[in-house]
């Protein structure tokens, strides 16, 4: 069977992609049968590439909004809300693979307030 680095691949994708994002997409185990050898990443032909963008099978979609939502409803960065919803101030805050879902409703916490 006849490799592709992964230049040649990245040409053959469509669209066309990188040598950069081909050679991330192999570290990541995406390209399936993709094998490292001597520095250099070797691709079948034929290797599918999984796992798609963020949402992969088997995503379901969460009845909350996501943080950057949140943060805009209440006039607040996403930093900020990422920090808050570290330090588990959000009630009904789910953290998933993919990311928070906040419920709608909730309000932003006031400073010294703690989930119990």
């Amino acid at each position: 069977m006849a490799y592709l680095t992964t230049e040649e691949y990245g040409e053959k994708m469509k669209p066309p992609r990188s040598e950069a994002h081909v050679s991330r997409l192999c570290r990541q185990g995406r390209l399936k049968g993709a094998e490292k050898v001597g520095g250099n990443w070797l691709i079948p032909p034929n290797a599918p590439v999984e796992g798609k963008g963020k949402r992969v099978e088997g995503y379901k979609r969460l009845p909350g909004i996501s943080v950057k939502e949140w943060a805009a409803l209440h006039g607040k960065i996403v930093q900020r809300a990422y920090q808050v919803l570290g330090k588990r101030l959000v009630p009904g805050a789910i953290r998933t693979d993919e990311g928070w879902d906040v419920p709608a409703d909730t309000e932003w916490p006031t400073p010294g307030e703690e989930v119990t």
